[in-house]
């Protein structure tokens, strides 16, 4: 399970973008989130950047992993049909809950979703 944004656990650094613009401002060795946005992506996926998407249908999860995404941001109503599919078609993208505690972990891991992140921990990236 891969768990991201915890106090003790080392993970990549992230930064928040909602335009192409705001790539050329972080930090090279930096995994861009942002919403769903195929433009976005499209230059990603040409540039060699990696990034996380920000999901909320199984439309957007497909065209994020075709567009390799790293990371598929998906609220928990849809996150198991979202891991189903993504199991079916050998998605390359993880699928990431947001949690707000090492509470809900057990249930994440329990429904075989991929991974988390930290509430606290994204919303230190957004602002």
């Amino acid at each position: 399970m891969i768990i991201l944004g915890h106090k003790i656990i080392k993970c990549e650094n992230f930064a928040f973008i909602k335009n192409i613009e705001d790539i050329k401002n972080t930090p090279s060795n930096s995994v861009v989130l942002l919403n769903f946005n195929l433009e976005i992506m499209d230059y990603c996926l040409k540039n060699k950047i990696q990034f996380g998407v920000f999901i909320s249908s199984v439309t957007e999860a497909i065209f994020s992993n075709s567009l390799m995404a790293k990371y598929l941001i998906v609220n928990d109503d849809i996150a198991i049909k979202i891991q189903k599919i993504g199991e079916h078609y050998m998605f390359d993208s993880k699928i990431i809950i947001p949690i707000k505690d090492d509470g809900f972990i057990e249930v994440v891991a329990k429904n075989g979703i991929d991974g988390v992140i930290y509430d606290e921990f994204l919303k230190g990236i957004i602002r």
